[in-house]
């Protein structure tokens, strides 16, 4: 439990980085013309134009988020998807397929500023398909796919998406 706690902290503040380097505009429109962050929120596309991604913890850990119109009660949202641990006996992250079930892939949706809806491994799951961690040019690429949960509200995420996302 101490690790998901620190997980979803770690998640939390690259979210909030993120937020202070978006490329959306005051509504929350994307400046981009192709977004790096993409997902169907219950059958509703989802796009961000910007993502930030963490290659840490000696590969242990990686994380993509991104944030747009945070607070904005008509379609802001943060999105962060996580695989790995901060422990270091933990494994290496590499391209893959992780599952909430049997590792520690995450993926957390926040809506307007409302109080996050989560994956865990027992009621709400995550599926996240690393198809690329590229160490010369530091991005990441993948896919993900999951039901996440708060309190006794469900959204499904589907289609999700994330193209090479610079990590530092």
């Amino acid at each position: 439990m101490r690790k998901l706690n620190h997980l979803g902290l770690m998640l939390l503040i690259s979210l909030i980085l993120v937020a202070c380097g978006s490329n959306s505009d005051d509504d929350g429109n994307n400046n981009d013309d192709t977004a790096q962050f993409v997902v169907d929120v219950d059958g509703v596309r989802k796009e961000i134009g910007f993502a930030n991604g963490q290659y840490s913890n000696d590969g242990r850990l990686v994380l993509v988020s991104g944030i747009t119109g945070f607070g904005d009660p008509n379609g802001g949202f943060a999105l962060g998807v996580s695989v790995g641990t901060i422990s270091s006996s933990g494994p290496v992250i590499t391209a893959g397929t992780y599952n909430s079930s049997d590792s520690n892939a995450k993926i957390i949706f926040t809506p307007g500023g409302e109080e996050p809806f989560e994956s865990n491994s027992t009621v709400a799951t995550a599926e996240i398909i690393i198809t690329e961690i590229n160490t010369n040019s530091q991005t990441i690429s993948g896919t993900f796919e999951g039901t996440v949960k708060r309190a006794d509200e469900t959204m499904e995420l589907t289609n999700g998406e994330f193209n090479e996302v610079s990590y530092n």
